[in-house]
């Protein structure tokens, strides 16, 4: 039930049935509470009282007395954050039917869960009669803290096909606290629930030690073997209690195609034409790099060379010959977690051709761009020819770091009807980075572009100092007037640079009415 905008008349002593650390509930007393028949209009005192769970003793908050209008009386104690407003009757001598009290108690805990009593006094058909309104307000643990990883965790969440990963959601929240794990292309908006129930393995809920509103701590795992058409898409974990609105966090992940099973046959030097910190990355040198025709069969040495980016030396890091059959040379810094693959020909007195080299870099840095070569010796038409094949492999800051923050910053994201709130969206990422700000129901999957231009603010973005690859600082302001029709309305930040995946976050809001 919604709280009441004007306090004459409220029709119930509160609007709430549960409590929560850190939130605000109101409480009224009034003729209409305890449901006073209407030919009734002389009320002459209301009480406040309650009886804590727990406690054999009921307590006078506040009492209002009308015998002289205006004697007041609260209990209030000086470390807690309360309100007491008295509302008058409009016209005394004729009727104080229309008398109220409201408590406001702006820190409520879940020790604050009572049954609460609201008394009447009023002028009956023969005598001062009293009437009772009662209400039961229980703990209720928040749904907060959910947090969504992933092992193992590779940098930017870069995964190849066959992978096998396991993310898992932690949350804490009240006893029935309900889980689901969903799918979608942020972009499209669509998501829908993970359907393969073996492939989520629910722990036993665990009480909170150092939460005195009886929350549980829950764990939800998902394992799966990933595929291509993960690509670009967002597992997101969503925690709901009863009606209330979904906390949520997502992954989203890229996938590479599996690598090669048998590297005789590579078509390029590398699948990569960019290179970001933390990732891994494949270099090969043989015939179909460099295009060597089918008709000419015997390979006589492969070299792999790089001239870094700002240098001008060429290094040759990889050299197989075969004038004498494995006599490969690797130019492997110790430092380095590199590792080299010489593939021997498969018949060598028929043909060298199928000869490899596959270097695997498994610690690069944007300090390796560079122009990578492949250097092919071969018999053909004429002895010993040459064909090269050249990849230039430039540095790109990766896209991470991606945060959405709101001010004010109010406990479980909660707010009122015509609160003004600033979303801030801050995310590391190269030159040209898009990002876009949207909104939709979680439980609906359906998310559209925020269109309000004017509200979005877009700060110039600034170089990170401590980054090698050019990344930018970047963020964009989302500042809005909430209404009661946004209640459980998310807010996205989506950034992403030209067709990589999108690195996402969000805050899902609920808004009471003022």
């Amino acid at each position: 039930m919604p709280s009441q905008s004007d306090p004459s008349n409220p029709s119930a002593l509160s609007t709430k049935e549960f409590i929560r650390n850190g939130e605000v509930i109101e409480f009224n007393c009034n003729a209409d509470v305890v449901q006073l028949p209407s030919q009734f209009i002389q009320t002459n005192g209301l009480t406040i009282l309650r009886q804590l769970h727990g406690s054999t003793e009921k307590v006078v908050v506040a009492i209002y007395t009308f015998g002289n209008f205006g004697k007041q009386v609260t209990n209030n104690p000086n470390s807690r954050d309360w309100r007491f407003d008295f509302n008058k009757p409009s016209n005394p001598t004729v009727s104080t039917r229309d008398s109220n009290i409201k408590w406001t108690m702006n820190d409520a805990t879940c020790a604050d869960a009572a049954m609460y009593e609201c008394k009447v006094d009023y002028n009956g058909e023969t005598q001062l009669q009293a009437l009772y309104g009662h209400q039961n307000v229980s703990a209720r643990a928040a749904v907060r803290n959910l947090f969504v990883t992933i092992d193992p965790q590779n940098a930017n969440f870069r995964y190849s096909e066959n992978d096998n990963v396991t993310m898992a959601c932690t949350v804490e929240g009240p006893p029935g606290l309900l889980i689901v794990w969903r799918s979608g292309y942020p972009n499209s908006g669509l998501f829908q629930d993970y359907s393969v129930a073996a492939d989520i393995v629910e722990d036993n809920p665990s009480p909170v030690s150092t939460d005195g509103c009886g929350a549980m701590m829950y764990r939800s795992s998902l394992r799966i073997m990933l595929t291509k058409n993960d690509d670009g898409l967002m597992y997101v974990c969503a925690a709901r209690y009863d009606n209330d609105p979904e906390l949520v966090d997502n992954i989203t992940l890229s996938i590479s195609p599996a690598a090669q099973t048998d590297p005789s046959n590579p078509s390029a030097l590398s699948t990569k034409e960019f290179i970001r910190n933390g990732e891994v990355i494949e270099f090969n040198c043989n015939a179909d790099v460099v295009q060597v025709p089918s008709q000419f069969l015997e390979i006589l040495g492969l070299t792999i060379s790089r001239q870094l980016h700002g240098s001008t030396e060429k290094v040759v890091v990889a050299l197989y010959t075969f004038g004498n059959f494995g006599k490969p040379v690797a130019n492997n810094p110790n430092s380095r977690d590199w590792t080299f693959d010489f593939k021997e020909p498969s018949n060598p007195t028929v043909s060298t051709r199928d000869s490899d080299i596959k270097w695997t870099m498994k610690d690069a840095t944007c300090a390796d761009s560079a122009m990578y070569e492949c250097k092919v010796v071969y018999n053909g038409d004429a002895p010993l020819q040459i064909l090269f094949g050249h990849q230039n492999v430039s540095a790109r800051a990766a896209v991470r770091n991606l945060f959405v923050t709101i001010d004010p910053q109010n406990a479980n994201f909660r707010y009122s009807e015509n609160d003004n709130v600033t979303m801030a969206c801050t995310v590391e990422g190269p030159p040209g980075l898009l990002i876009v700000w949207r909104s939709g129901y979680p439980n609906s999957g359906l998310f559209q572009d925020y269109s309000v231009a004017a509200d979005i603010v877009e700060d110039n973005p600034s170089p990170v100092s401590t980054d090698a690859c050019g990344a930018m600082m970047y963020r964009s302001s989302l500042s809005i007037m909430l209404t009661k029709n946004d209640d459980g309305l998310m807010y996205v930040c989506a950034a992403r640079y030209d067709n990589d995946p999108e690195l996402v976050d969000n805050i899902t809001l609920s808004i009471s009415p003022a």
